[in-house]
């Protein structure tokens, strides 16, 4: 995937993060700013920078019918108090 500087804005560094983000998008924002040669608190701003632009879509999780069953709210439950 190549981008035209000119007509995103995107320099090589935002290219390099959207191109491992595709290969592998749940890697560590440290890992990723290894990747793309930079350090991660830069690395985190771009990728957010990125987001709220719309060339990365917010990832999600959804939950398995496995998850439901048993445990599965109590799980739930955790992860909504935690995400409050």
């Amino acid at each position: 995937m190549k981008f035209n500087e000119a007509e995103t804005g995107l320099d090589t560094v935002d290219q390099r993060i959207l191109l491992e983000l595709q290969q592998d998008g749940r890697m560590t924002n440290v890992e990723l700013a290894r990747r793309a040669d930079i350090t991660a608190p830069p690395c985190l701003r771009r990728v957010r920078t990125l987001e709220e632009e719309g060339y990365i879509a917010q990832p999600h999780r959804n939950a398995t019918k496995r998850c439901l069953q048993g445990n599965g709210p109590k799980i739930l439950q955790a992860l909504q108090v935690a995400g409050s």
